[in-house]
C-alpha cells in the first residue's frame, strides 16, 4: 500500500468493507493508522473488518468442510454400489 497513498483513503475503506473486500479495508485502514490518522472511525473500520474477515474465512472453512464430507460419503456410497453391482453380476452367472 506504500505506493499508492491517493487510493488510501478512508472513503475507499470503506468502500472496500461495503463491497466485502475486507482484506483491501483492512490494508488501507492499517496504512491510514500507520501514517498518522488515528481517527475513531478508521479504527472502528479496522476492527469491524478484522472481524468479518475471521468470519468470512470461517465460513469458507465450513462449507469446504461439509463439501469435503459429502464428496467422501458419496465415494463411499459409490464403492458399495459398485460392489453390490459386481455381487448381482456374478449371482446372475
Amino acid at each position: 500500500m506504500d505506493n499508492k497513498p491517493d487510493f488510501c483513503t478512508k472513503t475507499m475503506a470503506k468502500l472496500y468493507a461495503s463491497q466485502k473486500y475486507y482484506l483491501n479495508a483492512i490494508d488501507i485502514c492499517k496504512y491510514l493508522v500507520n501514517h498518522g490518522e488515528k481517527d475513531n472511525e478508521i479504527l472502528m473500520l479496522l476492527s469491524e473488518s478484522e472481524e468479518k474477515a475471521a468470519d468470512t474465512d470461517k465460513t469458507k472453512n465450513d462449507k469446504l468442510h461439509n463439501l469435503f464430507e459429502n464428496w467422501i460419503d458419496l465415494a463411499l456410497k459409490y464403492n458399495k454400489l459398485k460392489k453390490l453391482q459386481s455381487f448381482h453380476k456374478e449371482l446372475a452367472n
